[in-house]
């Protein structure tokens, strides 16, 4: 008996910035990765992953800052960043996973 091989679909859009990972199945589509949104330097600020929502921020420099994953009690992920002036990380604070990460 033959079986449908799975694979995996890459979407992109007209600047060549991947917008979603698929796989289909049949008839239907499995959407795993989904990017929602872009700053103005093409970083993604909005994607779903497995169904869940992350938002990020990014400073002026293009560094992140603020990282959510989830909202209310479903929250896996809220984490801070802060950098030197010469991009090093000097200090990540938040919860990922429920874990609490303190400072560097």
């Amino acid at each position: 008996m033959l079986t449908q091989a799975n694979y995996l679909q890459n979407d992109y859009n007209t600047l060549a910035y991947t917008t979603a990972v698929k796989e289909p199945r049949g008839t239907s589509t499995i959407v795993h990765w989904q990017a929602s949104g872009r700053n103005a330097d093409g970083q993604i600020n909005s994607m779903t992953i497995g169904g869940i929502h992350t938002t990020k921020t990014y400073d002026s420099l293009g560094r992140v800052k603020p990282i959510a994953t989830g909202t209310g009690p479903s929250s896996m992920q809220a984490a801070s960043y802060d950098w030197d002036l010469i991009r090093n990380l000097k200090l990540m604070m938040g919860f990922i996973h429920k874990f609490y990460v303190g400072p560097l």
